[in-house]
């Protein structure tokens, strides 16, 4: 039967807080201006705001902190602080997060687009990284193994994109997440996207 472990991988990433990867900090890089040490400041507080809407269980919102904190890092334009720890934590736990919040949403039984949505764009961000040429998804692959790595959250969408797509009743949908489930060799899961069944 499949088990949810997000729980468990959300504990190990909040938990990491300043402590995650072996990326580069942006003091410690050659160019150092006002705006990335202020920038990086302001992704920190994004970032901490997250952890505290995380363990109040709000993950709407902790999903949203995450993403302004990536905006944050974006709109600066500064290579050095796009390879710098809080990039990595805030890349990481967003993954995490819009995975837990749809699986938050799957076990109130919301099986429709809104929770969809969720799950689609924590695998856009995975295959960002599958795309990515420097060290980024090595470094969050790692930094995920205790919960099985990055294939375990592709797998899980993959799963909640199938049960809801067959809730939905929209089949053809359903078949091609039981077929990428497959693929990664979860048969299992994909049994149960056949089935019907969704297991907590």
């Amino acid at each position: 039967m499949r088990i949810f472990l997000v729980g468990i991988a959300i504990a190990i990433c909040f938990g990491l807080f300043l402590g995650c990867g072996n990326a580069a900090e942006i003091e410690n890089t050659s160019v150092v201006t006002k705006s990335n040490i202020e920038a990086k400041k302001q992704a920190e507080t994004y970032y901490e705001k997250a952890m505290e809407a995380y363990e109040q269980k709000n993950y709407i919102v902790a999903v949203d902190q995450l993403e302004k904190g990536l905006d944050t890092i974006s709109l600066s334009n500064d290579a050095a602080l796009a390879m710098s720890s809080i990039f990595v934590q805030l890349y990481r736990n967003l993954i995490v997060m819009y995975n837990q919040t749809g699986v938050a949403l799957l076990q109130k039984g919301l099986l429709d687009e809104n929770t969809a949505q969720y799950f689609d764009k924590s695998l856009n961000m995975i295959q960002k990284l599958d795309q990515d040429q420097s060290n980024l998804k090595k470094e969050i692959d790692s930094s995920l193994s205790m919960a099985g790595g990055l294939d375990h959250y592709r797998a899980d969408a993959y799963y909640s994109l199938g049960i809801i797509y067959g809730a939905l009743q929209k089949k053809d949908l359903k078949d091609e997440y039981v077929r990428k489930l497959r693929s990664l060799g979860r048969n299992d899961w994909a049994d149960e996207v056949e089935r019907g069944n969704k297991s907590n």
